[in-house]
This record gives C-alpha cells, sequence and structure tokens, in this order.
C-alpha cells in the first residue's frame, strides 16, 4: 500500500539540532515524534510505501497529486480542536474533500480546561464540523484520544462515525508495555534521579514542586524555542525567570539539569537512566512509560487528563494535588502499575480501528521496522551550551547566529519592498483624486 502520513519527519530521519531548530522539524514539540513513529511501526511492512507530508498548513492544491500516487492519506493529529489551530483545519478540511481515496485520521483531540464538559460550545465548532464530514466521507470512523473528545463530537453529531483509540504513541510496543521498574529502596533513601517536564504557562505552584533543588531532577524540555535555548542561549523573553527556565541563565541551565532530545530512541535511552518522572506534559510521561520508567501526570486541561484516563496513567489532576508533599512521598504512594490493566485490550481496539479503515497491522515487534531503526546511530540529547567544549560553542553561536541575521535581513528586505510598494499605490490613489 502506498501512504501519505501527516507528520514533519519519518521516524528514520537522524536530524541534528540546528536543523531541527531552523526548520521546526518537531513542529514545535518533540513530543510529536511518538505517534508518528508508534503508528508506522504498527502497520509498516516491506511491502508498503509510507511518505510524509510535512506542509504547514495542507495544500488543497496538492489533491491531484496525493490521488495519482497514494492509495490512502493517513492524518495522526493531536489537540487540534483548539482556536489557533482552525485555519490549519479548514485546510485539511478542503484537502481532504477533494482527495478522492481514503482518508484517515488518528487520534485527534479536543483542547480544554479541566472545566470542560461535553456541553462547551467553541467557536471553533463549525470548523469541526464540517472537518469531521469529511472525514466521515472517507472512513469508517474517526479516532479520538479520549472520552472527553467523543462526547464532544457526540454533541456535534459524529457520535456513530466517532471510536475512542487513545494516543497511538501508547502503542508503539504492541501488546505489551516495557516492564515499568520497581519501586527502588535507593529512592528512598535519597540516591535517585527524577526528570520533570512542564510548560511555562504552568501555575507557579506546579513550578515551584518541580524545580525544587532538594529533588536531584533533570529537566527534559520539549519545545523548538527550548532547543534553540539550550542550544545558543537564544532566550524565549528577554527577562528573568527564576521559576521556569526562559533563558540561559536560570539555575536549571548554570546546574547542568537540562537535557534536550531531537529524536524518539534518545529520548526513551534518557530516561531509562532515571528512576521516576513526573509533570504536566502527557507526552513526557508516555516516553517514560515507553522506557520502563515510573510515571506520573500532574493533570492540568482535559487533553492531558483524557489521555490519563483511558490509559490508565498515573495522574492527579492539578486541583486535588497536594503540593506539601514530598516527591518521595507521591513516589511511595502512586501505583505505577495501573498501565498495564486494560492496556491489551486497548491495543486490540486500536488495531481494530486500524483494520476496519483499510490498513492491515503489523505482528509485533515489527522485525522489519526494528532493523531499519537499529542501523541509524541518532543524535544524542543536546546539552546547554555552558556544558559543552569552548570550540562547540563557538560553533554553535556562529551557525545559529548567522542564521539568525540572515533572517533578519531577509525581513529587513521584505519591509522595504513593501513600503515601496505602498508608496507606489498611494501614488495611484492620489492620481485619481479629484
Amino acid at each position: 500500500m502506498r501512504i501519505l502520513m501527516r507528520a514533519s519527519q519519518t521516524p528514520f530521519d537522524n536530524i541534528d539540532p540546528f536543523t531541527t531548530i531552523v526548520k521546526n522539524k518537531i513542529w514545535t514539540n518533540v513530543g510529536n515524534l511518538l505517534f508518528p513513529l508508534s503508528i508506522i511501526r504498527n502497520i509498516l511492512s516491506e511491502d508498503d510505501t509510507i511518505d510524509i507530508y510535512s506542509k504547514v498548513p495542507a495544500n488543497p492544491n496538492d489533491a491531484d497529486f496525493i490521488n495519482e500516487n497514494y492509495d490512502m492519506l493517513l492524518i495522526p493529529l493531536a489537540n487540534a480542536f483548539r482556536d489557533d489551530f482552525e485555519s490549519q483545519l479548514r485546510k485539511w478540511t478542503e484537502l481532504v474533500e477533494r482527495v478522492k481515496i481514503p482518508c484517515v485520521v488518528v487520534g485527534v483531540g479536543l483542547q480544554g480546561d479541566l472545566s470542560f464538559s461535553s456541553q462547551t460550545e467553541f467557536k471553533f465548532d463549525d470548523t469541526v464540523k464540517d472537518f469531521c464530514s469529511a472525514i466521515a466521507s472517507k472512513s469508517a470512523f474517526i479516532g479520538v484520544r479520549g472520552e472527553l473528545t467523543y462526547e464532544y463530537l457526540k454533541r456535534l453529531g459524529f457520535g456513530s462515525v466517532t471510536r475512542i483509540i487513545g494516543c497511538p504513541s501508547m502503542f508503539m510496543f504492541g501488546a505489551e508495555l516495557p516492564a515499568i521498574k520497581s519501586k527502588s529502596k535507593r529512592f528512598f533513601h535519597g540516591v535517585k534521579t527524577i526528570s520533570v517536564n512542564g510548560k511555562p504557562n504552568d501555575s507557579d505552584r506546579v513550578k515551584r514542586w518541580l524545580f525544587n533543588e532538594d529533588n536531584n531532577y533533570i529537566f527534559i524540555p520539549q519545545e523548538t524555542w527550548e532547543l534553540a535555548v539550550a542550544y545558543s542561549g537564544v532566550p524565549k523573553e528577554m527577562k528573568e525567570n527564576s521559576l521556569y527556565p526562559l533563558n540561559v541563565n536560570n539555575k536549571v541551565f548554570f546546574n547542568d539539569r537540562a537535557r534536550i532530545c531531537v529524536n524518539v530512541p534518545s529520548w526513551l535511552k534518557l530516561l531509562q537512566t532515571v528512576d521516576f518522572s513526573v509533570g504536566t506534559r502527557i507526552h513526557g510521561n508516555v516516553a517514560a512509560i515507553l522506557a520502563g520508567t515510573p510515571a506520573l501526570v500532574i493533570a492540568t486541561d482535559a487533553r492531558v487528563l483524557e489521555l490519563a484516563r483511558y490509559h490508565n496513567i498515573p495522574y492527579i489532576p492539578e486541583n486535588e494535588f497536594d503540593f506539601s508533599k514530598s516527591v518521595k512521598e507521591v513516589y511511595r504512594e502512586t501505583d505505577f502499575t495501573s498501565v498495564y490493566r486494560g492496556h491489551k485490550e486497548r491495543y486490540e481496539n486500536f488495531v481494530d480501528f486500524l483494520s476496519v479503515n483499510g490498513l492491515t497491522p503489523v505482528e509485533q515487534p515489527n522485525a522489519y521496522f526494528d532493523s531499519k531503526m537499529n542501523a541509524i546511530e541518532f543524535h544524542e540529547p543536546v546539552k546547554n551550551i555552558f556544558m559543552v567544549s569552548q570550540a562547540e560553542a563557538a560553533q554553535r553561536l556562529s551557525t545559529h547566529y548567522s542564521y539568525l541575521q540572515k533572517k533578519i535581513n531577509s525581513q529587513n528586505k521584505t519591509i522595504k519592498d513593501l513600503k515601496k510598494e505602498k508608496q507606489a499605490l498611494e501614488a495611484q490613489v492620489s492620481d485619481y483624486t479629484i
């Protein structure tokens, strides 16, 4: 089968950190690499061709080319039902309407806060309706991340063509999850390493708890701008921020606590070295589970909540989290084995979803996929610029700042050209003034 799949890159691409930054090859978040990899591992055989469609936004004019060259358009989506994705959703709707081959959506979700209910109305409801109508005409079911998104689409009239499948990333290894490390006595005696993950808009109480210097933690950021901060010191904001590491003047960087990954294999390998993962990012903790490391999600919104609930990922809603407890206490009280309960059934539901939509699931483990991955020496996690040799730091600064200067020059030229065009148009208007 010839499949065209929405993704920023293939699992077999080994893209260096600088290219990842300037071309945004993780689509702002390395978590976006997890679910395409998992889907491909579940369907790729030697008889299949899976190419990547990475255009942002999608171009409806590509429909004829897609019709001529592919048998299916596969569309993994994350929290796509949100305000700032609405314009992209419209483009995808137009493309799907013009495509004549099956179009399958895998793992789409709604973004909402913890107070979300199925009756909540959003300004993008009509756009979602148009998109789901287009997809429903080209597939058997729309695959959604959890119950909240299902109830939302049911309210919009798509309950009969919507199926809860969770996040495909959780099925990377098929019906069996990696064995989660048993609770360690060394953890309780203070010999521990934890990984923390979070977002700049997390509440101050979450940030204080995660970045507590009493914890022996490493911080694993996930976004492109955070990679740029570590790689060459380019700041997110030109201001001091002691609670979240926006800039290299933060203690997280000075204390060599940050590690940033630009591919899935190095991410999982890094997480195998820690005893416990905790934070507000769902895929940061999914990656830990896939690495066999105990994980706990602090759920701050509905999109995180529905995935954690569906997959039995250990979680505590932020409004129920006791921030007076230590990491040791939280670790002791959490049942990290909950993810095993129902996983096989969830996986069988996932592969059945693929099957009814015309895909052929591959028996796991996928030896063909794994052999291709094992042949690649992927880039290691990125250390921050303070923690590399002077020669490497100089190379990073020279390369990145040269790129930024060229970008500034290009933008200045565009501004200059637009000013000239504006003056010419004003002159034309003045000629017609009576």
